[in-house]
């Protein structure tokens, strides 16, 4: 389902019967109707889901907001998901250590994230392993810019300045300039928002996607 995987099958499978079809992700049509879960204030309001684990590392985007929030900017981050017990336990104390928990709220377990990706203004994916990303298909489709790390198959989902932006891993003061240029620049919000959604609804559909399979199978 992306480059990256393909990439690391070919240790094991001759690349010539490899092909890489990106799946369909469908957000649902009434999701704009919902309430927004969340209230809102003043500042950018930024949003990470995935379960909560060292791979998806939660810990780059707290860090981020941390380096935000000491520079003076309101900044949000709404971190939905659960899972490793330790590992929650270890981003709460980091939050609190930083004197972040004003600004950093653990949403825990969601069956459906979307309103809470449909209430932020940022979408950040910051896992450095990630397979393909649906998460980050799902934010473009709701119009939200996506700032991810450049790795895996987030590589392949960002375009860098066009749908959002790509961060060094394991630079989380980079992420924090991204997330504050931004905040500086709403017009690049909707922009990358818009460019997002076009592209995404363009190429990550059911049709696309049933063609590409068909083709495989009759070759």
């Amino acid at each position: 389902n992306s480059n990256a995987v393909a990439q690391k099958y070919q240790e094991y499978i001759d690349p010539s019967k490899l092909r890489v079809v990106y799946q369909s992700v469908s957000v649902p049509q009434d999701i704009s109707a919902e309430r927004d879960p969340i209230e809102r204030n003043t500042g950018i309001r930024c949003a990470i889901v995935g379960a909560l684990q060292e791979g998806k590392n939660q810990k780059e985007a707290i860090l981020a907001i941390g380096e935000l929030v000491h520079a003076g900017i309101n900044a949000e981050l709404f971190i939905v998901g659960d899972g490793n017990p330790k590992y929650r336990d270890y981003l709460q104390k980091l939050v609190l250590e930083n004197e972040l928990d004003r600004y950093v709220k653990f949403i825990g377990y969601a069956e459906n994230p979307l309103p809470f990706v449909r209430g932020a203004d940022i979408v950040l994916m910051c896992s450095r392993n990630e397979a393909f990303g649906r998460v980050t298909v799902e934010a473009m489709k709701m119009g939200k810019p996506v700032i991810g790390a450049r790795s895996g198959g987030t590589a392949e989902l960002i375009r860098d300045g066009f749908n959002g932006f790509l961060y060094t891993p394991g630079d989380y003061k980079e992420l924090a300039h991204k997330i504050k240029y931004l905040h500086e620049h709403p017009d690049a919000v909707r922009d990358m928002g818009y460019n997002g959604l076009q592209w995404a609804t363009e190429r990550f559909n059911q049709e696309r996607y049933g063609k590409e399979m068909l083709s495989i199978l009759q070759q």
